[in-house]
C-alpha cells in the first residue's frame, strides 16, 4: 500500500517524514520508488545477520543482492544511508502509515500517477479496484 502513496503527501508532511528522507525519496526514479520498501527501507534487502553491523549496512555492495544494486545504482551513498531505514513516523509503521491516505493530496489523479501501467493499459490500482468490485 505504501508504494501507491502520492509524492505530494510526503512533500506536505515533511515534518513527519523528515526533510532528508523526503528529499532522498523524491530523487528516486519512478521504478525505484515502486521497488523501494518504505516500511523497512533498504534494510529489507540486508540479510538479518548483518542488519545491526553498522559497517556492513553502510557498504551496500557487500549486503545487497546484485539485482537490487543494479536497480538502485543511481542512488548516491548519502541518499542510500538516509533511505536505509524507514521514515520514523511514530508508532507501528503499518498502523500509522495508512492514516496518510486521509491527506488532502490523496486524489484519484495523484493515486493513478503513482500506479504503474500494466501491458493492458490499466494501472495496477485500477486492476485492484476492479477485482474488489467483482468480489462485492
Amino acid at each position: 500500500m505504501e508504494n501507491y502513496m502520492p509524492d505530494e503527501v510526503y512533500d506536505s508532511n515533511r515534518g513527519v517524514f523528515g526533510n532528508n528522507w523526503v528529499d532522498a525519496y523524491m530523487r528516486l526514479t519512478e521504478e525505484q520508488k515502486n521497488y523501494y520498501y518504505i516500511a523497512m527501507g533498504f534494510l529489507k534487502d540486508v540479510p538479518r545477520a548483518v542488519r545491526n553491523d553498522a559497517n556492513l549496512n553502510k557498504d551496500r555492495t557487500q549486503v545487497q543482492p546484485v539485482t537490487i544494486q543494479t536497480l538502485f545504482s543511481t542512488v548516491t551513498d548519502a541518499d542510500y544511508l538516509v533511505l536505509l531505514n524507514n521514515p520514523h513516523i511514530g508508532g507501528n509503521f503499518k498502523d500509522e502509515f495508512p492514516k496518510f491516505y486521509n491527506d488532502a493530496n490523496v486524489t484519484k489523479a495523484t493515486l493513478l500517477r503513482r500506479s504503474p501501467l500494466k501491458p493492458n493499459g490499466k494501472s495496477e490500482l485500477e486492476e485492484i479496484a476492479e477485482k474488489i468490485r467483482q468480489l462485492l
